[in-house]
């Protein structure tokens, strides 16, 4: 979350990091929360609205859609290591 970069409404944009290799890349998740609702030692929104609980349903996907891919990089690499000895 960046409150750096708040909208109109107060609410900060949210970005999700990523690093391999330490190199890092960041991407706005298109998604933003009002900075008193968001815990920041859980990547999550702490708020109970249904907007609030939506949003860590999102965030979850997308963690778990970047854990899912990160296990098929693994498995090609170690494809890739097989082929190549």
């Amino acid at each position: 979350m960046r409150s750096a970069r708040s909208t109109r409404t107060g609410e900060a944009p949210i970005y999700a990091r990523i690093t391999v290799s330490e190199q890092r890349a960041e991407f706005n998740i298109n998604r933003n929360v009002d900075p008193e609702n968001w815990n920041t030692a859980k990547g999550m929104s702490k708020g109970r609205s249904k907007r609030d609980i939506e949003l860590n349903k999102y965030l979850e996907s997308i963690r778990a859609r970047i854990s899912e891919i990160q296990r098929m990089l693994d498995q090609l690499q170690k494809e890739s290591q097989v082929w190549s000895q």
